[in-house]
């Protein structure tokens, strides 16, 4: 059991967007919003992130919420990505 918990899964298939969904997390905070992604055969987890435009008129995302090193990142992501697949699977 990896203390994370998957809610609110939504189906939305656009471009690389799998769907989004609420995740618990083992310390009790709730990320909305999170998603799940697909690029060239690679999945993996989105945290919600800022729009903002660029210069030249082109739209362009910032994170809101990262972590600290490469390392933390890959664990999360292979204690997650199985829920969030298993969650939107169609």
């Amino acid at each position: 059991m990896s203390g994370f918990t998957i809610t609110n899964a939504k189906s939305i298939r656009k471009n690389s967007l799998i769907g989004s969904f609420d995740l618990q997390m083992p310390s009790g905070l709730i990320v909305r919003g999170a998603m799940l992604f697909e690029k060239n055969g690679k999945h993996w987890i989105g945290f919600p992130s800022k729009e903002f435009v660029k210069r030249d008129g082109t739209k362009s995302y910032s994170p809101i919420l990262e972590f600290v090193d490469r390392a933390t990142s890959d664990k999360f992501q292979a204690a997650v990505l199985p829920l969030a697949e298993q969650a939107l699977r169609p």
